[in-house]
């Protein structure tokens, strides 16, 4: 995907960007810049990234031959995903702080669902 989206296949890059964001990560002036910019323009950045990773993720599920397994996962992952959006925050209230986080996450759940339902639910294998 980062490749395919950036068209540089060279770690380099990769590795000094990293830097870079491990020692923004450690000066607290530099975080406070970035905790004050308006969400709105922090959404606005991330739509256009996140608008052409679903294209290329798209891109890759036209070159799949999808099966009944297949459908499956997909349409289970996608609606406990966006489900989770429409969950009340306060039905997390008796949960650890830590698993509140991780429970309410939409992407972090379905993620977890994906390989769950990938890898122990409807194992290749099994069929």
């Amino acid at each position: 995907g980062f490749v395919e989206m950036t068209g540089v296949g060279s770690r380099r890059p990769f590795l000094v960007a990293s830097v870079i964001l491990m020692v923004v990560g450690l000066l607290w002036p530099l975080g406070q810049f970035f905790t004050s910019i308006p969400a709105p323009v922090v959404y606005a950045v991330s739509f256009v990234a996140f608008t052409r990773m679903v294209g290329i993720g798209f891109a890759n599920l036209l070159r799949v031959s999808f099966n009944q397994r297949h459908l499956t996962i997909i349409g289970l992952t996608l609606c406990a995903g966006v489900g989770l959006m429409f969950v009340p925050p306060g039905a997390y209230g008796g949960l650890p702080v830590a698993l509140q986080l991780v429970c309410s996450n939409g992407l972090l759940m379905g993620i977890a669902l994906v390989l769950l339902l990938e890898h122990v639910v409807f194992r290749a294998g099994r069929e």
